[in-house]
C-alpha cells in the first residue's frame, strides 16, 4: 500500500505551505487516496497568488 503521507508520490497535489491536498482541477483527481487525505487533513485554504506555481480553480470541476 502507498503511504498517503508521501506527498506527490501518492499522486495527490499538495500545498508547499500547509502540506494539505490542493483543490482538484479535474474530476480524475478525485481518488480514494485523495479522499483519505482530505478526511484526515482537510483541503488547503492558503492564499495562492500569481507569483507561485500552484494552480487553484475558481470553482470545483463538474462530476457529470
Amino acid at each position: 500500500m502507498t503511504d498517503i503521507r508521501a506527498g506527490t508520490a501518492s499522486g495527490v497535489r499538495r500545498c508547499d505551505q500547509c502540506d494539505r491536498p490542493l483543490p482538484a482541477l479535474h474530476k480524475n483527481e478525485y481518488t480514494p487516496v485523495r479522499a483519505h487525505l482530505v478526511a484526515e487533513l482537510g483541503v488547503c485554504v492558503c492564499a495562492h497568488g500569481e507569483t507561485d506555481d500552484i494552480e487553484v480553480p475558481e470553482r470545483a470541476p463538474s462530476l457529470l
